[in-house]
This record gives C-alpha cells, structure tokens and sequence, in this order.
C-alpha cells in the first residue's frame, strides 16, 4: 500500500496570503494618514464656505443685471419689427427661389461621394478602435500577472520556506522506503521457491502401520537360533535408521506416526 505524498501549497493560496499582508500594510498606514488628512479637510471646507458665500452673492446680483438687459433689448427689436415688413419679406422668397437652392445644396452625386467617404472612416474607427482594445487587453492581462506574481512572491515571504523543505523531506522518506521494499519483495519469492522442492526432497520413506507389522507369535521361527539371530540384527538396523531420521527431520509428517520396527516375515518351511 503505498502511502500518499505531500504535494507544495498552490500558489493561489500564496496568492491570498499576499493580499492579506499588503491589506495589513494599509490597515497599518490608515490611522497616520486620517490624523494628516483630518486638519487639511477642516481647513480647506472652512475657507471654501466663506468664499461660496461671497461669490453665491455676486453671481445673483450679476445675472439680475443680465435678465433686466436682455428684456429691455427684446422689447425695442419687438417694437421695431412690423406686419408690413415681415409679409415683404415673405414676397421676396417665392417657390422657384426655394427649389434652385435645394438643388444646388441637395447634389445627389456629392451625397453618395460623402456617404462613401463617411462609411470608410468608420469601418477605419472601428478597425483601429478594435486593435487598442486588443492592445489594451494585452496589456491588462500582463499587468494582472505581475500583479499575481507579486502577491505569490509576497505569500511565500510571508509563509516562509519551511513548509516547502518539509514536505520534500517527506516525499524523500516516502520514495526511499519504497524502494527498499521492492528489492526485498523480488528477493524473497526465489527463496520460497527453491525452498518447496528441498522440503519434499527430505520427506523420509513411509513407516509401516502397525498392523503390516507382524506379531511375535506369527514371526517365531520353526528352526531355533539361526533365524532368531537374523531377526534381531535386522531390527537394530531398522530401529537405528528410523531414529536418526527422525533426530534430523522431527518436523516431517512421518514424525508424527508412531515408533515402530520393520521385522522381516519368516520364510515358510
């Protein structure tokens, strides 16, 4: 099972600690700059009250002035002008008047030239507007990343470096212990391997059960000492292997069975 590993912290994290720093800074700065601020404000909104005053006042009597000129002059000029003479001049301007000067203001060849002219320059404004607002987002955009790399910058000071050395310690701890387990892992699987046939090789041959085993009565010989002397050589041999086998493997299945002695049958007469 492998365990996990600790990665860095993500540089928004060290963004955001960034700009609670820089928002500490101008917390900090904020009671000097209101103790500064506070006399200028009183000063300048005092002496800007009583000039408003004055001046309030001289405007006023200055626009009465204009008011009582401007209609005394439209009274004269409303004396001066009569009916007789404006139907005068409503005869000199005749309808034939009236269309020579719109065909010679209204050219319908110069309309179409200036609509051209107008319609290039404003696909010409659009075209240049469009590449400054490109330039501008450009420029916007480098800008923010500055920005952003200088808030990192200032939340890796803050935070400082040793989180960052610790967690590649860890990540170096990790990958060492891992690979001395792979190692040893391969190493071992051989060993069990060749360890199997060994075990089957030393299994000793099977004991006989007791009831293979005749009985003293059935293995009596009919012809006295020869046979008997055979008998008991025979049944020391068997009883000295089967104990040193067993000295040497107590661990092998046949250990388990009980002790017994393999006698030879006698030969029928």
């Amino acid at each position: 099972m492998t365990q996990p590993k600790t990665n860095r912290i993500p540089a928004p994290l060290y963004a955001a600690a960034g700009v609670g720093e820089l928002a500490l800074e101008q917390l900090r700065k904020l009671p000097g700059v209101v103790g500064e601020l506070g006399p200028r404000v009183v000063a300048d909104l005092g002496g800007k009250a009583v000039v408003t005053g004055v001046e309030l006042r001289q405007k006023a009597t200055e626009t009465l002035k204009s008011a009582n000129l401007t209609a005394t002059g439209l009274r004269e000029r409303a004396a001066n002008v009569s009916a007789s003479g404006l139907r005068e001049r409503a005869a000199n301007v005749s309808a034939s008047g009236l269309r020579e000067r719109a065909a010679a203001e209204f050219d319908l060849p110069k309309l179409r030239e200036a609509a051209a002219r107008n319609a290039a320059a404003v696909l010409a404004g659009a075209q240049s507007a469009q590449a400054r607002a490109e330039r501008a987002m450009a420029d916007a955009q480098e800008r923010a990343l500055a920005a952003y790399a200088d808030l990192v910058a200032r939340g890796e000071r803050v935070v400082g470096s040793g989180v960052l050395e610790a967690a590649d310690t860890v990540n170096a701890d990790i990958e060492a212990t891992e690979a001395d387990r792979t190692p040893a892992a391969e190493a071992g699987q051989p060993v069990a391997e060749v360890a199997q046939p060994a075990v089957e090789a030393e299994q000793p041959a099977e004991v006989p059960s007791p009831a293979e085993v005749p009985s003293p009565a059935e293995a009596k010989p009919v012809e006295g000492k020869p046979a008997a002397v055979k008998r008991t050589r025979a049944t020391r041999s068997t009883a000295a292997k089967a104990a040193k086998s067993a000295a040497a493997k107590p661990d092998t299945p046949s250990a388990k069975l009980p002790k017994t002695t393999r006698r030879t049958r006698p030969t029928a007469e």
